[in-house]
């Protein structure tokens, strides 16, 4: 939110995915994810035979919010809104991500 050129230049031109044979380098916050959702599994919290992909619909959701945080409606609300619809984004993404 603070550097918003950092988010346009970090994430706009991401080609390496973690399904991909390619020995290219995850990005930090993507590689996170990664390791964040293969340990959801590791613990049991969510099914193996859910894991594949499931980056995806996280990665969107935030880089969605992000954009809309950004440029669209949401960068104008007050600073707590959009922390507070921040987390609320999270909250819903990891609830449809473990039902």
């Amino acid at each position: 939110m603070r550097e918003p050129g950092w988010f346009e230049a970090a994430f706009s031109t991401i080609e390496a995915r973690p399904d991909s044979a390619d020995a290219a380098p995850l990005p930090a916050p993507l590689a996170a994810l990664v390791t964040a959702l293969d340990a959801l599994v590791d613990e049991g919290a969510l099914p193996a035979d859910e894991r594949s992909g499931a980056e995806w619909p996280c990665w969107s959701a935030v880089h969605g919010f992000a954009r809309l945080a950004l440029h669209g409606p949401l960068r104008a609300l007050p600073a707590a809104d959009v922390w507070a619809a921040a987390e609320r984004t999270v909250d819903a993404v990891i609830t449809g991500l473990l039902a």
